[in-house]
């Protein structure tokens, strides 16, 4: 967004030039593989820095993802981008129970958080450390930045400890 926004600097009025930005998922066998891939994408190629991370207890879900992801990822035309963002920065880590996940995302301290589970709410308990919370697979990072007017505020970088 930045780089879009740059040829036009002092021309015309610009509104800031956002950092970086980042993604954790924590999903559970319930969750959508190609949702979570998604969702990983719009992150992922923000630029080649974008940490897109999917924590997951299901192992089914880690390698489907895995195999969306470099097939969705060819169709993309900031492919560069979001490869060289998952190349560097992506993972996706296989624990073994739903509260571990929820620890390790809270630990991450993550601008985004995203639960794609059986029971999103939950997380409102569980964890305390990230800039926006995404509850469910009908909400995305996006809308939560775009609609809800949070896009280029929220803390990021363990910046929500």
């Amino acid at each position: 967004m930045g780089e879009a926004k740059r040829p036009l600097f002092g021309e015309i009025g610009i509104d800031l030039f956002a950092g970086p930005t980042e993604v954790h998922i924590v999903a559970d066998e319930a969750a959508d593989p190609f949702t979570v891939v998604t969702d990983l994408l719009s992150q992922a190629e923000h630029g080649p820095d974008t940490p897109a991370v999917l924590i997951t207890t299901s192992e089914k879900v880690r390698c489907e993802a895995i195999n969306i992801f470099d097939e969705l990822l060819g169709n993309l035309p900031t492919a560069e981008l979001a490869g060289t963002s998952w190349r560097d920065y992506g993972e996706a880590i296989l624990v073994d129970n739903i509260n571990e996940a929820y620890k390790l995302a809270d630990k991450f301290s993550s601008e985004h958080v995203q639960v794609l589970t059986q029971n999103p709410r939950e997380a409102l308990e569980k964890m305390s450390n990230y800039g926006a919370l995404v509850l469910g697979e009908k909400t995305c990072v996006p809308y939560g930045d775009k609609y809800i007017g949070t896009n280029h505020v929220l803390p990021a970088r363990k910046a929500g400890n």
